[in-house]
């Protein structure tokens, strides 16, 4: 049966270029696989295709009953358009969701590194699998972003190591686009900003179901302070849809190296500050370091399940 790999919907740079790499993978070991990018992709997949000369395109249509294969997630909302009993995979790098449960014939595969491209490209290095120029370019990328260039706390040694193999096995790759790149993604076309915010995905911790979204972008500060009004009429927006308890706002800036949490909610400042130990001043917290979402999911996760 045909493998798909996918990922969730308006996929970021390390979701696309595992999905488009592990497709690769798998045709080279003898299997029948294709991607799959469901939505509207992040500016970052398209600024290194374009750089790059790369071509995505979705070689089947539409999800039927093939195998699927799921990468840089496990959590089922935010692949809704696949049956959960087709999925026999699933290759990730965030804290388990616990909705393995409700795939029957599904493997999980969890790896504490700082890119899901970091995984693929290990399996192509350990297997001696030639990779393509494409594959290469994806994940050196994609690990590149994903780690905010090697500065946040996610980053591991596998993390380098693999950037290093991907080099060494592609002429094509330049360390000196990784600004460029950088800039260019955080010019954000504001009609958009929703997929931008990646607010499409909720999780449970302790019964309260919750949303987290996520912008990468320079001079987050000065961004917050010009778009609040768009960012507070999405946040509302997610909460009416997902009738969720708590929504907020994880903000990195990706060449400054600090993160900023923001929510409009009165309702979600007291939850935040009394369980990530943080004072917000006018709806804001800022910290001089690099912490992603994925991180504060974990810590989140982990602190309920202390107190339970």
């Amino acid at each position: 049966m045909n493998k798909i790999v996918v990922t969730y919907k308006n996929a970021d740079l390390d979701c696309v270029a595992s999905a488009y790499a592990y497709a690769e993978y798998l045709n080279k070991v003898g299997f029948l696989a294709s991607y799959y990018i469901s939505g509207m992709v992040q500016d970052e997949v398209n600024i290194v295709c374009k750089l790059f000369n790369i071509s995505l395109i979705n070689k089947v249509s539409k999800i039927q009953d093939e195998d699927i294969i799921v990468v840089d997630t496990n959590t089922l909302s935010s692949i809704d358009y696949v049956k959960p009993q087709n999925i026999i995979e699933f290759i990730d790098h965030h804290p388990n969701s616990g909705d393995i449960k409700y795939c029957e014939n599904a493997t999980l595969k969890l790896y504490d590194v700082g890119a899901v491209c970091t995984i693929i490209a290990e399996m192509f290095k350990e297997n001696n699998i030639p990779i393509s120029r494409e594959s290469a370019i994806l994940l050196y990328y994609g690990i590149i972003s994903n780690t905010i260039n090697l500065k946040a706390k996610i980053t591991t040694e596998k993390d380098i190591s693999m950037l290093t193999w991907l080099k060494k096995n592609c002429e094509d790759i330049d360390e000196s686009l990784i600004a460029k790149i950088f800039e260019e993604k955080s010019e954000i076309n504001i009609e958009y900003l929703r997929v931008f915010m990646e607010v499409e995905e909720k999780f449970i911790i302790n019964n309260d179901e919750m949303i987290i979204g996520q912008l990468e972008i320079t001079n987050a500060i000065e961004f917050l302070n010009k778009y609040r009004n768009n960012i507070d009429t999405i946040i509302s927006n997610v909460y009416n849809e997902y009738k969720v308890k708590y929504v907020f706002l994880n903000i990195i800036d990706i060449l400054n190296g600090y993160h900023l949490i923001y929510t409009p909610d009165q309702k979600c400042l007291p939850f935040l500050e009394n369980n990530l130990g943080v004072i917000f001043n006018d709806g804001i917290y800022k910290e001089d370091a690099i912490v992603l979402r994925k991180e504060i999911k974990k810590h989140l996760k982990d602190l309920m399940a202390n107190k339970e």
